[in-house]
């Protein structure tokens, strides 16, 4: 039997990759007597990766026919280096069975696939530079089992999505039954209910969305729903539930977006409209600071980190704490705002462009202290070609940051 490893080489995203092909797949490899795919005839010239392979043969050539021809098909794809998972999409459309797949443990949020989701993966714990002992025997008995597996399974099935849609599509009855919406279909209804404020309908469409496709992008989406329908209710529980469920939803895939960040920041606030309990302030404020590295198209995080912090007066009349978030909210408005012909760079849509300008103006409004020019925004914002989903959340902000602004504007001349 004969074994091609798909995989880079050297040292990538951090991670030594010659450590783990040389202390976990090697090995097994040789244990299990696998000899390399004979792709020439002298075995000197072959190789088990592709980079070991030598010759003048192309290297998409090489490859190919490795994937093609080989008995069991290693992969880590702890990188997931773009050749890596193009190879492995061509191993699952070439061969029914016998690929087995390894990560490393520290990369398994961020590169999550939805169609690898349902494939066994084989995670192990890498350091970067050095991969424990025992982790390497642990890494080591998985995979020797998996290959066993591919040496003694009589009876193979597909062990990948797209051998099993082919079987189930050579195995499909005529469709009767009147098919249901497509995922697009069900993303736009989303949308179109988001914005018309049925939150309800939308949250009925992406559950059914999230469900076919269960990406960071949906459940984002399919919170937003759910937190506009329980501050539209004054919902406090449904709120809690919405904030502690996206949090752990962050932490559990090392989620970093202006979108997770500013919605977590978002709820928070509503939470703290309701409740008046200061702490959720304090979180809303952390996670709009926390999203502004992700945030350069629109500055929604700049302008809502420092327009929350023009709120500290509604949980405190501490001089002291009040002229620090007031002073600090200034410093950074002034900074932020410098920062608003960046994104006149980028091709931004319409709608875009509409929330670049009004954070623009808020940020200029609290940085001069002048709630003027809010007045002529609000004008503007009211006559936009906005969905009136937008335009509510913009003017309760803009109207909200108005009366902030005049409040703090007393406190600190008073002191």
């Amino acid at each position: 039997m004969n074994c091609f490893v798909i995989m880079g080489f050297g040292l990538k995203d951090g991670l030594d990759l010659d450590l783990s092909y040389n202390k976990i797949i090697k090995p097994c490899i040789k244990l299990n007597k696998l000899s390399p795919f004979p792709l020439y005839q002298n075995m000197k010239f072959n190789g088990y990766r592709c980079d070991e392979i030598k010759g003048g043969m192309s290297i998409d050539s090489k490859f190919i026919r490795c994937l093609r021809g080989a008995d069991i098909v290693i992969a880590d794809i702890s990188t997931m280096n773009q050749n890596a998972i193009y190879e492995l999409g061509a191993r699952h459309t070439m061969k029914q069975y016998s690929t087995i797949l390894l990560c490393a443990e520290s990369h398994k949020a961020p590169y999550k696939f939805f169609d690898l989701t349902y494939v066994p993966v084989i995670f192990y714990k890498h350091n970067g530079n050095t991969i424990e002992s025992t982790e390497i025997k642990k890494a080591r008995r998985a995979l020797n089992t998996q290959i066993q597996f591919c040496l003694e399974e009589k009876h193979k099935g597909p062990d990948n999505p797209i051998q099993r849609a082919i079987l189930e599509l050579e195995n499909l009855e005529p469709e009767c039954e009147t098919p249901n919406e497509s995922v697009y279909e069900l993303y736009l209804s989303a949308k179109e209910y988001l914005h018309k404020c049925e939150y309800k309908k939308s949250i009925d469409c992406l559950s059914k969305l999230y469900h076919l496709d269960c990406s960071a992008e949906n459940f984002l989406m399919l919170t937003l729903a759910k937190y506009k329908l329980a501050d539209s209710e004054q919902n406090v529980d449904m709120l809690h539930d919405c904030f502690y469920t996206l949090k752990q939803y962050v932490a559990d895939n090392s989620l970093k977006s202006e979108t997770a960040f500013g919605r977590l920041a978002a709820i928070a606030l509503r939470i703290f409209n309701i409740t008046h309990d200061g702490v959720f302030l304090y979180e809303a404020i952390d996670y709009y600071l926390k999203g502004i590295p992700y945030s350069t198209r629109t500055l929604y995080c700049q302008r809502n980190y420092c327009a929350s912090m023009f709120r500290i007066h509604e949980i405190t009349q501490d001089p002291h704490v009040l002229r620090e978030y007031y002073y600090t909210a200034i410093y950074f408005a002034k900074k932020y705002s410098a920062l608003s012909e960046l994104p006149s760079i980028l091709n931004l849509s319409k709608e875009e462009a509409i929330y670049l300008k009004c954070n623009t103006n808020d940020l200029y409004a609290i940085a001069n202290s002048d709630v003027s020019c809010l007045d002529t925004i609000l004008q503007q914002i009211s006559q936009s070609e906005l969905s009136r989903f937008q335009k509510e959340t913009v003017i309760s902000g803009v109207s909200r940051l108005k009366a902030d602004i005049n409040i703090m504007e007393k406190l600190i001349k008073s002191f």
